[in-house]
């Protein structure tokens, strides 16, 4: 079987509430409310040829010669679980270790093949897309694609000043709007829609390598919610060497747990799936039992 999150056997996870990630059906006033514009916007006379212009120029380019290949390791908190990523990329090639609370899992893939490593240890071949592994690493460059419609809407006052630019595309149903720094001429922040609400991510401790300018510190704030993504890269090398067998699906370590007999669990199964309620540290806690779904639960 290849499934981008196969289980094999029985696995309990925890049942968080994730309210905010649930996308609900917008009114006409909550719509328009998703397509304002940023609030204290003033009028510029910054052309938007001149604006991507400034930033082309302040990204640099890769140094000639220098192999497509990069090392980096980044510290994650997401929504307040804290870990370590390390990526290894050689083309498109790529292995991704994440470290989250006493979570670990992998992701790779080799040539047209790809593959997952479970945080119980299971292996499997996959053909899901991975988002996960590259949540900090943005594509920002979409005031530069011709298939969208840009403008410049004006720019903001005071110490951080930048131009802000609007990108409406047709595989969005909503605007993003895009922050260019009027000193460096680099993307400080984003705002665009995320299950309708307001998804704001702010960019910043800029560096150079290899000619090539990247932040590696990224934010995001995911609306009224209160729920928060933080990056922070730790280091960063490209163009070195790097093993093919980096990028080889490792043999996976699930261990089953063994139970001496028959084990009677605190269980129900509402609306066709299990649940289990457990006591952790004094607290109830009810966990879904995993029957490998394709998908998390």
């Amino acid at each position: 079987m290849k499934h981008a999150r196969l289980v094999v056997g029985f696995t309990l996870l925890l049942l968080a509430s994730a309210s905010w990630r649930v996308a609900l059906a917008e009114s006409p006033d909550e719509a328009k409310k998703l397509d304002a514009a940023p609030a204290g916007l003033v009028a510029t006379s910054a052309t938007l040829s001149e604006i991507l212009r400034r930033h082309d120029a302040a990204l640099g380019k890769l140094s000639a010669g220098t192999r497509d290949t990069r090392s980096e390791i980044w510290l994650r908190n997401d929504i307040g679980l804290t870990g370590k990523e390390t990526l290894v990329r050689s083309g498109l090639d790529y292995h991704a270790r994440l470290e989250r609370g006493p979570f670990v899992e992998e992701y790779g893939q080799q040539g047209d093949k790809r593959w997952h490593i479970e945080p119980n240890g299971t292996a499997s071949e996959t053909t899901s897309e991975d988002i996960d592994s590259f949540e900090m690493l943005r594509v920002l460059e979409e005031a530069s694609d011709p298939k969208n419609d840009v403008k410049v809407l004006g720019e903001t006052a005071g110490p951080d000043a930048s131009y802000v630019l609007e990108v409406r595309s047709t595989e969005r149903k909503h605007p993003e709007w895009i922050f260019y720094s009027k000193a460096s001429a680099l993307i400080v922040r984003t705002e665009s829609v995320f299950e309708s609400e307001r998804f704001t991510s702010t960019y910043d401790d800029y560096r150079t390598t290899n000619g090539l300018t990247e932040p590696w510190h990224v934010h995001d704030v995911f609306g009224a919610t209160g729920a928060e993504d933080d990056f922070s890269r730790q280091s960063l090398t490209l163009g070195q060497a790097v093993d093919p067998g980096e990028f080889s699906m490792p043999a996976g370590h699930f261990r089953p747990a063994n139970f001496p007999a028959t084990a009677d669990l605190p269980a129900q199964i509402p609306y066709l799936t299990t649940i289990v309620r457990l006591t952790v540290g004094g607290r109830g806690l009810d966990f879904e039992l995993s029957l490998g779904s394709e998908e998390s639960l």
